[in-house]
């Protein structure tokens, strides 16, 4: 086991290895473009999705399916996502970490950034590690949720979500990396499976960056108010 001592060296080295490599002042905002193929009982869906993510509070993404028509929005924020479905015409509320039907498993904001940046996150008290074949394995322990991840040479290559209230399990698996001078080395590709029961089939997202930017902000446009308010 780590000792409290050891605990505290190792944050405070992450600390400030995580301020070299990020920069956490100039490193604020991410954008991309994305092939998202889907796969649910069998059927594949293939999306476009259009990432804006300011690193601090909020996340936007685009969906856009045949023929390139945009048929959903979605923002997501510290506290609630919002959904518009621009075929539909309606609009959704979600509390924050609560599935919906776009997204089939409650990632909070935080786990956003680990699924779509591959950043470690800051170790605390509750974080356990230990090392296996040259792999760090970090856990981290809170509010029903159990996160692992496995590192290697400044590379996440593996992330494990756990819902013990919902039973929900989630893998991400990263690959294609790509070093840069701004950022942990990011991760082109991301494949994710989501294990909703021990009988149900799992659902697989794979994700594939066409191109990304650091620091390049864009807007959020979201007219919320312009479609039906199906609630919560």
């Amino acid at each position: 086991m780590w000792t409290i001592r050891t605990r505290y060296f190792l944050v405070l080295i992450q600390t400030m290895l995580l301020s070299a490599i990020f920069g956490q002042e100039s490193l604020n905002f991410f954008t991309a473009k994305s092939e998202i193929t889907v796969e649910k009982n069998g059927v594949k869906e293939e999306f476009t999705a259009h990432i804006r993510y300011n690193l601090e509070d909020t996340l936007w993404i685009s969906f856009s399916g045949a023929f390139g028509v945009e048929g959903a929005r979605m923002l997501v924020t510290k506290d609630s996502t919002y959904i518009i479905n621009k075929i539909e015409k309606t609009s959704m509320v979600f509390f924050s970490e609560e599935e919906n039907y776009l997204i089939p498993y409650a990632f909070s904001l935080q786990d956003w950034k680990l699924l779509l940046l591959n950043q470690p996150l800051m170790n605390d008290s509750n974080t356990e590690f230990t090392m296996e074949n040259d792999i760090k394995i970090s856990s981290y322990y809170s509010n029903h949720r159990i996160k692992k991840l496995y590192q290697k040479n400044n590379r996440l290559l593996k992330c494990h979500f756990n819902n013990t209230k919902s039973g929900k399990l989630c893998e991400v698996m990263y690959t294609n990396f790509v070093a840069d001078s701004k950022s942990w080395a990011i991760a082109k590709e991301r494949n994710v499976k989501i294990m909703q029961s021990p009988i149900d089939e799992p659902i697989t997202i794979a994700i594939r960056y066409l191109d990304f930017a650091f620091n390049s902000p864009r807007p959020f446009n979201f007219n919320f108010s312009k479609y039906k308010n199906d609630g919560f």
